[in-house]
């Protein structure tokens, strides 16, 4: 179990990296050309839970779920709402070749 933990643990910190990366690249290309870009785009924290990890997307004051993740299987999933992910599938997993990011833009997980 100890194992699981920590690969659970080196690949969420892959995933956030790869995901704030991620969102950094796609808003600079959603402003390339703007008269008045809004700054360098959302900055993705993690909030732990019982079961899945909230990212939040803050960018100024303002805060939106982006996504959650599974922390029994490390499944990338779309925010339903502020509380609560969309289960009806997972857009990734933390575990994959790409860690996950392959559906994150920077409004979130599509």
């Amino acid at each position: 179990m100890a194992q699981q933990q920590t690969d659970f643990g080196v690949a969420f910190v892959e995933f956030m990296n790869a995901a704030q990366q991620k969102v950094a690249a796609d808003y600079a290309a959603w402003t390339k050309g703007s008269k008045n870009p809004m700054g360098s785009g959302p900055k993705l924290e993690p909030m732990g839970g019982p079961r899945y990890i909230r990212i939040v997307s803050e960018d100024g004051t303002s805060r939106s779920s982006f996504c959650f993740i599974d922390k029994t299987t490390g499944d990338v999933l779309k925010a339903a709402s502020w509380k609560a992910p969309a289960k009806n599938f997972a857009r990734g997993n933390i575990f994959d070749d790409q860690h996950g990011v392959g559906r994150v833009r920077w409004t979130g997980v599509a």
